[in-house]
């Protein structure tokens, strides 16, 4: 039979005091100051790739969300063009709707004839620039830059003004003038001025001098 230990009423049971239990305190392996978390997970997850120097010509803008976004994707050669849109295996031979060439995101923003003449419009040759990201770096005709930030939104309202005449071209078969361009490029930065904290000057001096090319 089995065999059971019995305590007597006697024995003292042990005492048990609730100041005594130890928080119980959780960390990061490798980061024990910090409590676990999804940001701190995610970012070491990629901690292991070199940084982008691009990057902060994305996120720190006054633009909203939905350009930040279309800047990445256009930085990462996810936007939609015909060119990756024929690789996917869409119906289409991925041409450009201006032009007999194929459609990727450096001849769309930099080589197109359409984005040429505009460009040029404004005083900016891009026959010559091999990739938007350069655009980040290289002399700007119009008002100065104070900081990166101002550059990275006018960058921004710029490229995203060029995408909508290519979409416009696209879906309405309409064909804009350089002057609808910058208008919508014009409006859109009088918009996006009144999220800026300390650029806005800049913004402003930008909206003065494409209206007076329009």
């Amino acid at each position: 039979m089995p065999r059971y230990s019995t305590r007597s009423e006697s024995d003292p049971l042990p005492s048990l005091g609730l100041d005594s239990v130890l928080e119980d305190v959780r960390h990061i392996q490798g980061l024990p100051s910090s409590s676990p978390s999804s940001a701190i997970s995610y970012q070491r997850s990629f901690d292991h790739l070199p940084d982008d120097p691009f990057a902060n010509c994305i996120w720190p803008n006054d633009a909203p969300p939905k350009c930040l976004f279309f800047l990445w994707e256009t930085h990462h050669q996810k936007l939609n063009t015909n060119c990756r849109l024929n690789r996917r295996g869409s119906d289409n031979d991925g041409p450009c709707p201006f032009c007999a060439a194929s459609e990727d995101v450096p001849h769309l923003f930099l080589h197109c004839p359409r984005s040429l003449d505009f460009w040029s419009s404004i005083g900016l040759s891009t026959a010559n620039i091999l990739s938007v990201e350069l655009l980040g770096s290289v002399e700007f005709p119009g008002p100065p830059f104070p900081n990166q930030r101002s550059r990275s939104t006018i960058l921004t309202a710029l490229l995203w003004s060029i995408w909508k005449c290519r979409n416009a071209k696209i879906f309405q078969g309409e064909l804009e003038s350089n002057a609808t361009i910058l208008r919508r490029c014009t409006h859109d930065l009088s918009l996006w001025s009144n999220r800026c904290i300390d650029d806005w000057l800049c913004i402003d001096d930008w909206i003065n001098f494409l209206c007076n090319l329009g």
